[in-house]
C-alpha cells in the first residue's frame, strides 16, 4: 500500500473511532415506549370496594408489551436501506505514458445498488448522504391507529364474592392516537482503491431519532357496581400518557470490500464482503444490534446509454440464524445527458426464515406479588421491497450529486410512506 493510501485509511479509522458511541445516558427509547403504561401492564389498586375482593389488578397485553421490541427490530430492518455505491460515477485508469489517472467515461450507474467497477489503485472517494425516515405504518396499520386490549389477570380465583368473577372480565383499551417515530440519517463514506481491482470502504451513519407517542387508556368495567378506576377518589376510568424524547448517536459501522474479477459474457462482475459492527443502539432505533457479515455479488452492463445492473447477497447473523436476510437490488440507469443519469431500481430484503422475538410477561397474586412469568413470542417475517427512482448529476470535475427516494411497494414490517435521500460524492 502506498504512503498516501496508508494515510487515507489511518485518517478514516481515526475519524470513525473518534465518533464511536459513548455510553447511553438514561432509559432507551424502547424502554420508554415499553413503560408508557407500565412494564408489567397497567396496575390498579382496588381497595374497600363493596361487593368485591380487595386486590391489586394487573391488566396485561402481550402485544402491547412486545411493541417496543417489535418496533426496534423492524425499525432496524426498515431503515437499513442499502448504502451508497462505493464508486460515484467515474472510475480511473492509470496512463503509464502520461503518468496520470484518467477517468473512464461511461454510464454513471446506480446510486444504491453496488457497481462492479472499482475506483482504481491509489484513488480515494468520499461520500456524504442524508435520508429522512418518518415511520408511518406497522404491517399495513397506521401507527397513529394502533389499539390494544388489556385483560385482567386471574388474581382472585376461588373467591365466594357475589360479584366474582364479573370484575375479572373487565378490560382496558389502549389507543395510541399519536405515534411519531422519525430518524434523520447522515451517512459518511470513504473508499480507497488498494489495487486496480480491489476497493476498501468504511461507512458510518450518524442518526438523530425522535419519538413522540401518546396513548389513551380506557377502563371497560363489566361488573356493577364498577370496581376498577385509575383514581378511586375521583372514580376516573380514562388516563392519557405520553413520551417525547430523542437520541443522537452513531449507527452501525460498516467495513465493505469489493473485488472486480473482470467481464463474464460481456457483463462486468464483482464480489465483496461487508462487515457490520453493532456500534448503533437497537434500543434507540439506530442499529441492527448484532454483528453481521454480508457476502455479495454484483453485475452490470452498458447497452448504449442504458446501464443494466443487479446485486444479491446474504446478510448473515452468526449469533441468531433466524435474523439472516437475503438482500437484492437491480434496475437500470439511463444516461439522459452527458452530465445527467436517470436511475430506477427495485431494492429489497427478506428474512429467510421467520424471526422470533420473545419477552417474559410476569404473573401476579392477589396482593400484586410476582409469582411467575409467561413467555410471549412474536414471529416476524419482514419483506422490505421498495422502488427507488433517482437522478445523478456530475456537478463539476469528479463531484457528483444525487437525489432519490425509497417508495414502498408492499406493507410488510415498519415502513415510511417514502424516504427522501440526497447526497454528494467525489473522488480524487
Amino acid at each position: 500500500m502506498s504512503a498516501r493510501g496508508a494515510a487515507v485509511l489511518a485518517g478514516l479509522f481515526g475519524t470513525f473511532l473518534w465518533m464511536a458511541p459513548q455510553p447511553a445516558q438514561g432509559a432507551s427509547l424502547v424502554d420508554k415506549l415499553d413503560n408508557l403504561f407500565g412494564q408489567s401492564g397497567i396496575t390498579l389498586d382496588v381497595n374497600n370496594v363493596p361487593g368485591a375482593v380487595n386486590h391489586t389488578a394487573h391488566f396485561r397485553s402481550a402485544s402491547l408489551q412486545q411493541l417496543g421490541v417489535l418496533t426496534s427490530t423492524l425499525a432496524a430492518e426498515a431503515s437499513d436501506f442499502p448504502a451508497i455505491s462505493t464508486v460515484p460515477g467515474f472510475t480511473y485508469r492509470y496512463d503509464e505514458k502520461l503518468q496520470v489517472f484518467e477517468p473512464v467515461r461511461g454510464n454513471f450507474g446506480p446510486i444504491f445498488v453496488e457497481r462492479p467497477e472499482t475506483l482504481g489503485q491509489g484513488r480515494f472517494e468520499f461520500g456524504l448522504a442524508y435520508a429522512y425516515v418518518n415511520f408511518k405504518q406497522l404491517n399495513g396499520t397506521d401507527l397513529d391507529n394502533l389499539n390494544f386490549t388489556l385483560h385482567h389477570n386471574d388474581c382472585c380465583g376461588g373467591s365466594n364474592t357475589p360479584n366474582f368473577p364479573a370484575f375479572e372480565e373487565d378490560t382496558v383499551t389502549v389507543n395510541l392516537n399519536k405515534f411519531d417515530l422519525t430518524s434523520h440519517v447522515i451517512t459518511l463514506s470513504g473508499t480507497y482503491g488498494l489495487t486496480p481491482c480491489f476497493d476498501l470502504n468504511l461507512l458510518l451513519p450518524i442518526v438523530y431519532t425522535t419519538m413522540d407517542v401518546r396513548g389513551v387508556a380506557t377502563i371497560n368495567n363489566v361488573a356493577q357496581p364498577p370496581v376498577h378506576f385509575f383514581d378511586n377518589a375521583t372514580r376516573s376510568i380514562q388516563q392519557t400518557r405520553s413520551v417525547d424524547d430523542n437520541r443522537l448517536g452513531v449507527g452501525d459501522l460498516q467495513l465493505r470490500t469489493k473485488w472486480n474479477f473482470g467481464p463474464i459474457a460481456g457483463f462486468g462482475t464483482a464480489t465483496g464482503l461487508t462487515f457490520r459492527f453493532p456500534s448503533g443502539s437497537q434500543d434507540d432505533f439506530q442499529g441492527f444490534g448484532e454483528f453481521t457479515l454480508e457476502p455479495f455479488f454484483v453485475t452490470a452492463r452498458d447497452f448504449g446509454p442504458i446501464n443494466v445492473h443487479g446485486s444479491t447477497g446474504f446478510q448473515i447473523d452468526p449469533q441468531t440464524t433466524d435474523r439472516t436476510r437475503v438482500r437484492y437490488g437491480g434496475g437500470f440507469a439511463i444516461q439522459a445527458l452527458e452530465r445527467v443519469a436517470i436511475i430506477t431500481d427495485v431494492i429489497g430484503s427478506s428474512n429467510i426464515v421467520s424471526q422470533q422475538e420473545s419477552i417474559s410477561v410476569p404473573t401476579f397474586d392477589q396482593q400484586g406479588n410476582v409469582i411467575g412469568s409467561e413467555t410471549a413470542t412474536t414471529d416476524i417475517h419482514a419483506d422490505i421491497v421498495d422502488v427507488v427512482p433517482g437522478i445523478k448529476v456530475n456537478v463539476a470535475g469528479s463531484v457528483f450529486a444525487f437525489f432519490s427516494a425509497f417508495v414502498p411497494i408492499n406493507k410488510s414490517g415498519l415502513r415510511a410512506n417514502f424516504i427522501p435521500t440526497g447526497g454528494l460524492e467525489m473522488s480524487f
